[in-house]
């Protein structure tokens, strides 16, 4: 008997045992990566407070009417201006829009946490990739965007039919680039966010723009398209010079 009982507590101290070796080796549950921040930057266009659609006219400053076939234009070298007065630099920033194509819309990734007050951007393409030839993505030829004959980059295009005193219409087409000398027509937008960018990992926060078309033909030069399309590079700059107030931040989402 005595023997028995010695065998029986052996055998159960031995399950015991391997019981409890068991429950040290269970693992910790596998916690699935979290996203860095994200912020999308969306445009809608207007032509005097009314969603811009094509096949509808529309009068500007100087009584003009025209019609939109094309409006685009580059965004590039996009900052976003941290509280503490840290700057994040997006990589490779070149960003097409084209409204009637509704193409409206990108997301800068990898935006370190943090609360943003500030955006700065540029209309139009640096110097140096403008001298670098056709390039891949938003700077591809296939954008139209690429003045082959002259190896450089068209900022901004707007295209149309424009009835200007003649109740014909006509065509016209405004070409805008160039980024040296007196016709410089790079334009530095900067933002300064009343609702601020609340950058968190595995969040995408919004900002939301208003594209104020009529603003291209007025402040700080009074311009109608027969002067634009007969003015040369002096009218051309004329417009840059107008067009570069012509974003206006609706709303922030985070």
């Amino acid at each position: 008997m005595h023997k028995q009982s010695l065998l029986i507590l052996s055998l159960c101290t031995s399950f015991l045992f391997f019981s409890c070796k068991k429950d040290e080796k269970v693992e910790d549950p596998v916690v699935p990566p979290t996203s860095a921040p994200a912020v999308a930057m969306s445009f809608e266009a207007l032509m005097n407070g009314k969603v811009l659609k094509p096949n509808v006219w529309y009068v500007n400053f100087y009584a003009d009417s025209f019609t939109v076939r094309r409006f685009n234009y580059y965004i590039s070298n996009v900052k976003l201006k941290r509280m503490d007065g840290f700057v994040f630099s997006e990589p490779e920033s070149y960003h097409v829009n084209k409204h009637i194509d509704l193409k409206e819309a990108f997301t800068i990734n990898n935006v370190p946490e943090g609360t943003y007050t500030g955006i700065e951007f540029i209309i139009g393409v640096d110097s140096a990739r403008n001298v670098s030839g056709a390039q891949t993505g938003d700077l591809s030829v296939e954008e139209q965007m690429f003045w082959e004959w002259n190896s450089g980059y068209i900022f901004f295009k707007l295209e149309g039919d424009c009835r200007t005193g003649d109740p014909n219409k006509e065509d016209f087409a405004i070409h805008v680039g160039g980024f040296t000398g007196k016709n410089n027509a790079l334009q530095k937008c900067t933002f300064t966010l009343a609702d601020p960018i609340v950058a968190k990992n595995g969040k995408k926060s919004s900002v939301f723009y208003q594209v104020l078309m009529e603003e291209i033909f007025k402040n700080p030069a009074d311009l109608d398209i027969e002067t634009i399309s007969n003015g040369g590079n002096a009218a051309l700059k004329s417009v840059s010079d107008n067009y570069r107030d012509m974003f206006k931040i609706a709303r922030v989402q985070n």
